[in-house]
């Protein structure tokens, strides 16, 4: 799959370019705002560009960091308008915050990963080892949700700062949290009520994507189950327990029985991944079929200059590019044992 890798190579390469001496994006206009760069360091890393990633994290830690370890666009700002001026980011606060700490930790800079990671553990919820979505965990908050994407994230988290027994945990929420769906043969619901510890069937208003992927439905939020199926293959790598395997294969079976547009929609770029994992552990056709089919779609969506999704607004163009080109480099690496 060697035309993935070539695909992130040339992403990688475009972005490192706009990196100044100082660590700073050449674009003026989203520089100052986090959500433009959060994933650009893990992508400058793994492409070789260690240079440019340590400069990134120097600005990152310089011009956002905050002495609790949180990371702010604004901090002169008031309440979600201090995290960025993307409303995904300011929903799911310590999502960017996760990017940054296993890129830190990846790079050596401890500096960063630490307090990072001191700062996203106060989101996690021991009672049900799920985390927490907008604010640390408070069981006071009657409004709190858990979901399986900040879990995963988390989790994540946990397995590359060598805290295994935590991500035990959240492996093991993510266990619960499946067999507890209500309807798993048409939607998988994505979130916990901290308050009731049962899954929310019932969304706020016009929030229904956040809260639930129907299979019958095109064009939904994909990289929600993409990311359980990840980590928990990633899981079963550290412990070898079969429960977590079945768990992200049953994500991908998920996955497959979705509406069609999973295959061309951009943001099913972490189930690609999520299904090279689980073909190169069960060595079935279907799984790498999904993975190929979805990394032939998102090279077939870059532009000449390198970027991808060219239809987003710049900073999310820079955002979703920097992700799509790190699960490309990373199917390229699965897959390469997978294909021989």
């Amino acid at each position: 799959m060697e035309k993935f890798l070539l695909a992130s190579r040339k992403t990688a390469k475009y972005l490192c370019k706009l990196v100044d001496d100082d660590g700073v994006l050449k674009h003026d206009d989203i520089n100052m705002d986090l959500c433009s760069q959060y994933k650009l360091t893990t992508l400058l890393l793994i492409s070789g560009y260690t240079k440019q990633a340590n400069k990134l994290l120097d600005r990152i830690k310089k011009d956002f960091m905050q002495p609790n370890g949180d990371f702010l666009s604004y901090p002169e700002k008031k309440d979600g308008e201090q995290k960025s001026s993307s409303f995904p980011m300011t929903h799911f606060w310590s999502y960017m915050n996760a990017w940054i700490a296993m890129a830190a930790h990846r790079l050596g800079r401890f500096d960063i990963s630490y307090p990072a990671f001191e700062y996203c553990k106060t989101y996690f919820n021991p009672n049900v080892n799920m985390v927490c979505v907008t604010e640390p965990y408070n069981d006071s908050n009657t409004e709190l949700t858990m979901d399986c994407l900040s879990t995963s994230h988390f989790g994540l988290l946990c397995l590359y700062m060598g805290d295994l027994e935590k991500a035990k945990l959240c492996g093991e929420g993510m266990i619960t949290f499946i067999a507890e769906q209500p309807d798993i043969d048409n939607i998988l619901y994505l979130r916990k009520s901290v308050s009731t510890g049962k899954i929310i069937t019932v969304p706020p208003e016009n929030m229904e994507p956040f809260f639930m992927v129907k299979k019958d439905s095109p064009k939904q939020l994909y990289f929600f189950i993409g990311y359980v199926g990840i980590f928990m293959a990633k899981l079963f790598q550290a412990t070898d327990d079969q429960r977590y395997f079945q768990c992200a294969k049953s994500m991908i079976d998920f996955a497959l029985t979705c509406h069609e547009s999973i295959c061309m929609f951009s943001f099913s770029h972490k189930v690609g991944y999520a299904a090279a994992l689980v073909a190169k552990e069960t060595k079935e056709a279907k799984y790498r079929r999904l993975a190929i089919g979805l990394g032939e779609y998102l090279i077939s969506i870059q532009t000449e200059e390198g970027l991808f999704c060219k239809e987003m607004d710049i900073m999310d163009r820079f955002d979703q590019s920097a992700e799509i080109a790190i699960w490309l480099r990373e199917m390229n690496s699965v897959l390469s044992q997978v294909i021989t």
